[in-house]
């Protein structure tokens, strides 16, 4: 290899293997050929191993040639796909970073890795072999001496992964279910979209003439479908399924698009057993009461919030947010408004070592900054007239969690005083003299640019450093699409067990619409629209689209005009209500939340705002 060949030295070139939502980096060696594949010879040649059911012995090589890797498939039976083309057999490609690999149905990417990350510059004893690291099923094997040994593989094994790992915890939220037949629908939905190789699966429940949409999810909304593939699986002469197959079990269907290639015979048994399982939620179950053991022992983490994700990059980021969660780092949430930001920090105090340890939150923004740091710190009795003395949100959250929504909008005044108190781990009400313990854990949000705030000097950079040990960006639901079926139905239960109208579930076509929507109010927007779409509906009835918002389904009136205009039959105030609203949604919409902006383009001080949201059922 001449010297125009040689990688960078700055950098070298990393495999990423990518399933159930987690990521392995394996490096390629610089220069040689590696071989890629399942079998053992891969292992003896020090090779990527990877012990999938669709990649063969001898897959594929990888060369390192500077700027870019050449891949030349080995003949194998599945094939090796770049960027959605297939690779002719014994062919070499050349292919650069973030190109999307698949061999046979597992996906892989390329992507480049600084040399500095791939050296250890504190070495704590371990001796590991920074290109040997991979996942197994089992534990890390370590050798006498402490080195981390290369015989770990990448492991998919659906069945074996089915019934080990989803059956017992389908099984546990089924029993959490409570005869919740909706919730079992979803909890069953999610453990076969995981657990199999699916393209799409969606579940319907079939009723007189029509069949109403349970649950869908879509592994290209997701984020990790595989391109398709032909040719069969290595040693099986069954025919492979690529179209979309069906399993019925009583109402309740199953309609599933397998990723093409995967040999489906022995997988239908198993969505039959998870369809009858989930008919047990329809009736009483001796299981569940008092008495009632768990099938499975429980997680070390917190269950993730309902309905759980099913898109890679939340999965990823609430995996993410759980291992933060066990130390005492500060956690800063960003994200658009409506996102979910509160959730999420709910869920890192539950995944802490002190579950059980006081939970405060505060708006930071729903109040000026004299009752804001009276909130904040506390008063003392006598510092006004008729005032009582009560703690501050530290006091009350001391050994426990703080959370400090829109803290952008903080005075840098109030900054400098809980910089202050974060130092020290005291506070001194207003008006005191002597300080009280306030050691808080902060988990702040925002739906602002922080750098861009301390840039300006809106911020200060001390406090935004104390703040963002470990910084989490929630995505808005334009994308996470593949959880918005999920999130509807959970919400329209929801809201309909409250409105007292047992609701039958969400149409094809109301799905559509609601797919192709922009969302610009996120999941608050979505919980919002079932909300108030509930009330449209009878007992037993299906969503469809006609129940939908007209900002949803651009609907037309008779004349020819959108609905949303004139409505005769209801008073002025009523019809002005509505024009408000959505004047002020709009508004927040496109400030990304930030009241401030928001009254100083509709000329409405923040107090008049913050009253009108309440009047008009605005949630911020």
């Amino acid at each position: 290899m001449n010297s125009a060949d040689a990688p960078p030295a700055a950098s070298r070139w990393a495999l990423v293997v990518e399933q159930d939502g987690r990521e392995v980096r394996q490096l390629l060696p610089s220069g040689a050929p590696v071989l890629v594949g399942s079998g053992e010879a891969v292992v003896l040649e020090g090779g990527i191993h990877l012990d999938h059911a669709t990649v063969s012995r001898r897959h594929a090589t990888f060369q390192a040639k500077g700027s870019s890797v050449a891949v030349c498939d080995l003949g194998s039976s599945n094939g090796t796909v770049v960027d959605g083309d297939r690779i002719e057999p014994g062919a070499e490609r050349s292919i650069g970073d973030r190109c999307r690999l698949h061999f046979g149905t597992l996906a892989c990417r390329l992507e480049r890795v600084a040399a500095r990350d791939a050296v250890a510059a504190v070495d704590l004893g371990a001796t590991a072999t920074v290109d040997a690291v991979a996942v197994s099923d089992g534990a890390v094997a370590v050798s006498e001496e402490g080195a981390i040994t290369s015989r770990q593989t990448l492991s998919v094994g659906s069945v074996r992964d089915f019934l080990a790992v989803e059956l017992p915890a389908l099984m546990t939220r089924l029993e959490a279910a409570e005869g919740d037949h909706d919730r079992g629908l979803r909890a069953a939905g999610r453990a076969l979209f995981h657990a199999f190789p699916c393209r799409e699966l969606t579940l319907l429940e079939r009723g007189p003439g029509d069949a109403a949409v349970r649950f869908h999810a879509s592994a290209a909304q997701a984020g990790t479908g595989p391109s398709a593939t032909d040719g069969p699986v290595d040693g099986s002469d069954e025919p492979s399924v690529d179209e979309p197959v069906e399993v019925t079990v009583g109402s309740v269907c199953a309609r599933i698009t397998f990723t093409p290639g995967l040999h489906v015979t022995n997988l239908l048994p198993l969505v039959e057993l998870v369809l009858r399982l989930v008919r047990l939620t329809d009736r009483p179950s001796p299981l569940r009461g008092a008495s009632a053991r768990p099938l499975a022992a429980p997680a070390p983490r917190p269950p993730l919030p309902e309905p759980a994700s099913v898109d890679a990059a939340m999965v990823r980021l609430y995996d993410q947010a759980g291992r933060m969660a066990r130390g005492n780092l500060s956690i800063l949430i960003e994200g658009e408004t409506g996102t979910g930001k509160e959730v999420l920090a709910r869920y890192v105090h539950c995944a802490s070592a002190r579950p059980e340890s006081a939970w405060v939150a505060l708006n930071c923004a729903a109040l000026p900054q004299d009752l804001l740091e009276a909130e904040l710190f506390g008063i003392e009795k006598g510092v006004a007239t008729g005032v009582e003395a009560r703690p501050g949100c530290f006091e009350q959250a001391h050994g426990g969690s703080l959370f400090l929504d829109e803290i952008g909008d903080m005075a840098p005044a109030t900054q400098a005083k809980i910089l202050r108190i974060l130092e020290g781990g005291e506070v001194f009400r207003l008006g005191a003299r002597a300080s009280r313990q306030a050691r808080v854990r902060v988990i702040a949000a925002t739906n602002q640019d922080m750098k861009s705030l301390v840039s300006a000097g809106s911020f200060r950079l001390d406090l935004y450093h104390r703040i963002a040990d470990c910084r989490l960006r929630l995505p808005p639901l334009r994308e996470r699409l593949a959880d918005l079926p999920s999130l509807a139905g959970h919400f329209l239960s929801r809201a309909g067990a409250e409105a007292g109208v047992a609701v039958r579930g969400i149409s094809q076509a109301a799905l559509d619409i609601l797919l192709k929507h922009d969302w610009p109010g996120n999941v608050r927007q979505l919980e919002r629209e079932m909300t108030r779409a509930v009330h449209l509906l009878q007992d037993g009835e299906l969503l469809q689209a006609r129940h939908l918002d007209a900002d949803l389904t651009g609907r037309m009136s008779p004349d020819g005009k959108m609905s949303g205009g004139p409505q005769p039959g209801r008073s002025m105030k009523a019809q002005l209500d509505d024009l408000e609203r959505r004047i002020l949604v709009d508004a927040l919409a496109r400030h990304e939340g930030r009241v401030r902006a928001v009254g100083e383009e509709l000329g409405m001080s923040r107090t008049t705002l913050y009253r009108r949201f309440g009047e008009l059922g605005i949630e911020i």
